[in-house]
């Protein structure tokens, strides 16, 4: 999973032009996935909004280096994306239904895709995860996120074999409960307590 996402960073930094100014972060980069890792498992259906915040800020950016790369200058590129992506993540965190959804679907799109699952069998995934949430909010979101930061957690600790294995179940598990347990004390379990984030 780590490999997955500093691939898919690389390929965002090359993207926008900040590869070569990034390289020499890259422990910290690691740190900091493993704060938001921290964050998703252990308190996902409060951190979730952050989520959706960067993944909004991310795309307007590759939408507008995609769209206006060749037609103006860079400096208005990176103009229009700080102010756009701003704005869309703003709006992005604002969300609360629809935010929990986009974030079940999107890891459960992550995990079809490292499943080596076909183009299709993502999109399935996706629909199930979003439809999944849609009907159980509080607890569609508590597994998802405990399930991803549980992951990115268990592959920070230098383990391997069947040990691997016990941390995966221990960080999803204690995550997953975890979560349950401080949304129920706060009645985000209900079908409108998401409303309450």
């Amino acid at each position: 999973m780590i490999e997955l996402l500093s691939e898919w960073f690389a390929l965002f930094a090359a993207e926008t032009g900040i590869l070569g100014e990034i390289r020499q972060y890259q422990e910290l980069g690691v740190l900091l996935l493993g704060i938001l890792a921290f964050l998703l498992c252990f308190l996902g259906i409060r951190s979730y909004h952050f989520v959706i915040a960067v993944w909004m800020y991310i795309v307007v950016i590759l939408l507008s280096c995609f769209l206006f790369r060749d037609k103006i200058n860079w400096g208005a590129v990176v103009t229009f994306f700080s102010i756009t992506g701003f704005v869309m993540a703003f709006l992005a965190y604002q969300w609360k239904l629809m935010g929990a959804v986009l974030t079940a679907a999107l890891i459960a799109g992550v995990f079809a895709f490292l499943a080596g699952l076909p183009l299709f069998g993502v999109a399935v995934c996706v629909l199930l995860g979003g439809m999944a949430t849609i009907r159980f909010p509080g607890p569609g979101v508590c597994l998802a996120t405990s399930v991803f930061g549980g992951v990115i957690l268990s592959e920070l600790v230098p383990v391997s074999g069947g040990m691997l294995i016990a941390v995966y179940i221990f960080f999803i598990a204690s995550g997953f409960f975890l979560q349950l347990f401080l949304a129920g004390k706060a009645g985000l379990l209900e079908r409108k307590g998401i409303k309450k984030l």
